[in-house]
């Protein structure tokens, strides 16, 4: 949680209107979330991505592998 608090980590609901405004963030994580959502909240939680996203910024979903 230190972490989190000193270096501007951000937790919010994925599946709603992220809280951020239009290219405000430089690197969005999600690690091991996406798989939760149901199809509808997956397609809001990357079209919220994209939105706030700066030009160039990074994306870095981990899903696990379904092969496996």
């Amino acid at each position: 949680m230190q972490f989190a608090h000193f270096n501007s980590v951000e937790y919010c609901d994925a599946a709603r209107r992220l809280p951020l405004p239009n290219a405000a963030a430089d690197v969005l994580y999600s690690s091991h979330m996406l798989e939760h959502l149901d199809r509808d909240e997956a397609s809001t939680f990357l079209k919220e991505a994209r939105r706030i996203l700066r030009c160039g910024g990074i994306i870095r979903i981990a899903v696990p592998d379904l092969r496996l």
